[in-house]
């Protein structure tokens, strides 16, 4: 059976010429930069060689890249999103602290003080609907967008 354009099953005429196995995208690269790829009974062989090897990580920290020793550290002047990114890697996930019966939506990581410092205890889990309302009631300047179905702007407090 010649090869067809179109063929399911084949991406292309190599897969097919290869007994109609299909071959990664990663493996397809591989064969590009080595010019081979390595036999099913290499990479099984290669697979057992590595089999109970424990890895030189494994339980370390790498202190080295960590906060104020990282190139890329920019103390106070990171952005909200690298922010919220570091206070989540730190605080434990925990239902929302002011929780009663109105507790609905998503929990969503909060500021207390509305200062976004580097500061654990300045932060907290609240739901959708309580962390708009402490926001609205507590931090002076904090906007919220309200928008109709329609996606038109109602108010702005």
């Amino acid at each position: 059976m010649p090869f067809q354009i179109g063929n399911k099953g084949f991406r292309d005429k190599e897969s097919y010429i290869q007994g109609g196995k299909k071959i990664s995208n990663s493996r397809q690269q591989r064969k590009k930069e080595l010019g081979y790829i390595n036999s099913p009974q290499t990479r099984k062989r290669m697979s057992e060689a590595l089999m109970g090897r424990i890895p030189w990580n494994k339980g370390k920290k790498i202190t080295q890249t960590i906060n104020e020793k990282n190139g890329l550290w920019k103390r106070d002047l990171a952005g909200e999103v690298a922010l919220h990114t570091w206070v989540r890697a730190r605080l434990e996930k925990t239902n929302c602290v002011l929780k009663d019966d109105t507790c609905k939506g998503r929990l969503e990581l909060s500021n207390k003080s509305g200062e976004y410092k580097r500061d654990i205890i300045d932060w907290w889990y609240l739901c959708s609907s309580h962390h708009k309302r402490y926001d609205r009631d507590n931090i002076p300047g904090a906007l919220y967008k309200v928008f109709d179905k329609k996606g038109y702007r109602l108010t702005q407090t």
